[in-house]
């Protein structure tokens, strides 16, 4: 299966942030021991806060219908604007959105890391 590419029309703003993760399986015992080992093989991953302000309705409807076709099971590639080749993400909230009065809005969504087959 070919994933899509995700091209925004507008970038998300530069307070978006990534987070360096990893999940973890733990078992402890009585006696404060602890075993923690990685959750499979692709356990480490990237994940992040996009935020948009200042869209215009054109730019929150691509934004809108891009989410809509992939909502929170389809991964898509998408190139973090400060990283050279692009990744394969999925959303991992929902969009929210906000008027900011007139003709100007506001977004935020949250993505993390996938690591399906292409």
């Amino acid at each position: 299966m070919a994933f899509d590419t995700w091209a925004p029309l507008a970038v998300p703003q530069l307070g978006s942030n990534f987070t360096e993760d990893e999940t973890v399986l733990e078992a402890t015992f009585g006696d404060g021991y602890a075993q923690i080992v990685a959750d499979g093989i692709n356990a480490q991953f990237q994940g992040g806060d996009l935020t948009w302000n200042g869209l215009t309705p054109t730019q929150l409807d691509d934004l809108r219908d891009f989410w809509a076709d992939h909502g929170k099971t389809n991964p898509f590639y998408w190139t973090v604007p400060d990283e050279a080749s692009p990744r394969l993400w999925r959303f991992s909230s929902a969009l929210k959105r906000q008027s900011l009065g007139g003709d100007i809005f506001a977004a935020s969504v949250q993505i993390k890391q996938a690591f399906d087959l292409d």
